[in-house]
């Protein structure tokens, strides 16, 4: 896992200090690794084990908030979601879409996050 400053908000776009506990949300990169985002300073209720790793911040998968992007890839049973607020990319499988089947790469699509059952992970949903 890995940060860039341009996440870190609530450090004025710096990375934060060596040691310091935080909370964050995990997207792929073009190279498909995962890198932290909307990085913050953990607070004491989500230091206690809850969160997809320790450390991340859930209230972005579970906010009930919509979300709006662009089909950037599809990989057979699995693609990433372009997304217009980070331009970060999100995983999405074919029965969170509508019909269970991943729409078009470059379709425009509103969905979404939540954190997949079985990898803990953020996931877009309702696409």
């Amino acid at each position: 896992i890995y940060v860039l400053a341009a996440h870190c908000d609530a450090f004025g776009l710096k990375l934060p200090p060596l040691g310091a506990r935080l909370k964050y949300c995990l997207v792929p990169d073009d190279k498909n690794r995962w890198r932290a985002f909307h990085v913050q300073l953990e607070s004491p209720a989500t230091s206690k084990g809850k969160g997809w790793e320790a450390g991340e911040d859930t209230s972005y998968a579970e906010s009930g908030e919509t979300f709006s992007g662009t089909v950037q890839r599809v990989e057979g049973n699995f693609g990433f979601i372009l997304q217009d607020n980070t331009k970060d990319l999100v995983f999405v499988l074919p029965w969170s879409c509508d019909g269970g089947v991943l729409p078009a790469v470059g379709t425009r699509i509103v969905y979404s996050v939540v954190t997949d059952g079985k990898t803990g992970r953020p996931r877009a949903d309702d696409v």
